[in-house]
């Protein structure tokens, strides 16, 4: 096969804003994506623009300044098409089925990230074979279960893991700990509470990705929409049978009910972020003495620990009702998601999961 035919099968992407300076760290990204899979054109100077579009072109990927997005641009054979806006109040989301507005000035890696979401939807991934669900789960406030499961969903996708993160607690604010700070639709809000059919697809376009997927926060609280446990069974049931995820992680409230303990049973594994401390262990002690017959589905990770401190973990390690997987000790600051990657916090726990 000569150079041409090989040049002839590479994608069209096509990036065009009179801005040089901005373009740049968007242009790199991309080329650190796609390598030699794509030829990529930047334009930035009219005459080479009118140029450019006189003749009708295959692009897969067009990402345009919305003042130049024109009729002739529009005539265009385009897979993908991304409008960048200049001014947030005029920001839409989606222009039609086809057109996606980008708010030009969010950061570079929020932009990319929104980008290659939507780009991946799209293209044809190979199912896995089976989507694995893990419950994150904590007997008392302040373990740091968020963050935790927050850095479970990294560590798993350093693995090499497709992962999807679902909060459902009664209040959502784990945006905090990511560069993404959008909230879901009020839309899927209430189509999660009625049990959709297709909520796996309609989750495709409320998933934000910081290396690993996950369902945008609800900014007002979910029950205010009526959702319910049994609702976040039913998404996930559904996501499972899509057979894009290699791992759904999803993080429930401590209070237990008859709809958690069905999504426990449903669980592959339930990761337990416990403390050290007296109460901690106590309540943990209460729970486990009433779980029978499914105590392999367990895995302890012990957060905010202090060697300096008695470990109240350790009489019911000695007596046979856990092991934990890993210590990870007392921050003296609080801890950003970045922390956690660098610290390789998670890292065994994913490891011994996978």
């Amino acid at each position: 096969m000569g150079k041409e035919e090989i040049a002839l099968e590479k994608k069209l992407i096509v990036i065009v804003d009179t801005d040089e300076e901005y373009l740049a760290p968007l242009e790199y990204k991309l080329l650190e994506e796609w390598e030699d899979k794509a030829e990529i054109e930047v334009i930035t100077q009219l005459k080479y623009f009118n140029d450019f579009f006189s003749q009708p072109r295959n692009i897969f990927l067009l990402i345009v300044n919305e003042f130049l997005y024109n009729e002739k641009i529009q005539r265009q054979n385009c897979r993908h098409v991304f409008v960048l806006q200049e001014e947030q109040e005029t920001y839409s989301g989606i222009l039609d089925k086809k057109v996606r507005a980008l708010y030009k000035y969010s950061s570079m890696k929020e932009i990319y990230a929104e980008i290659m979401k939507n780009v991946r939807v799209n293209m044809e991934v190979l199912p896995v074979e089976y989507t694995k669900l893990y419950v994150m789960y904590s007997t008392c406030g302040g373990s740091g279960k968020t963050i935790g499961g927050l850095g479970l969903c990294s560590a798993l996708s350093d693995l090499g893991k497709r992962v999807l993160y679902i909060n459902a607690e009664v209040f959502q604010d784990f945006n905090f700990y990511l560069e993404d700070k959008k909230y879901a639709s009020p839309s899927f809000g209430y189509a999660l509470a009625t049990g959709e059919k297709d909520l796996a697809q309609r989750i495709l376009f409320e998933t934000g990705n910081e290396e690993f997927d996950f369902l945008r926060p609800f900014e007002k609280a979910p029950i205010s929409y009526q959702i319910s446990e049994q609702n976040y069974l039913e998404l996930v049931r559904q996501v499972r049978e899509q057979k894009k995820y290699n791992v759904i992680v999803l993080e429930m409230s401590r209070e237990l009910t008859k709809e958690k303990l069905k999504l426990m049973e449903y669980a592959d594994k339930i990761i337990n972020i416990c403390m050290q401390t007296e109460d901690a262990s106590f309540k943990n002690e209460r729970l486990m003495s009433n779980i029978h017959g499914k105590e392999d589905k367990w895995v302890f990770v012990c957060n905010r620990y202090k060697k300096e401190q008695e470990n109240y973990l350790g009489n019911q390690i000695s007596l046979g009702m856990y092991s934990i997987t890993e210590y990870i000790e007392e921050q003296e600051f609080s801890l950003t998601l970045d922390d956690i990657r660098k610290k390789g916090f998670f890292d065994t726990t994913a490891y011994l999961l996978d």
